[in-house]
């Protein structure tokens, strides 16, 4: 049975969009489940879908 776990390392914080309290929306560049890195722009709060592109 393959693995079903997710991993994710944020490589690189390249800038902080925004921030209002304890939230930010951040760009930063990841690489998940050590595949190549891609950039994602997301809360930086962890409770919202982060897009990728």
């Amino acid at each position: 049975m393959p693995s079903t776990a997710f991993n994710y390392e944020i490589v690189e914080k390249v800038a902080v969009l925004s921030q209002s309290g304890d939230t930010a929306k951040e760009l930063n560049r990841v690489s998940y489940n050590g595949s190549p890195q891609s950039m994602t722009c997301g809360a930086g709060d962890g409770r919202t879908e982060r897009r990728s592109f």
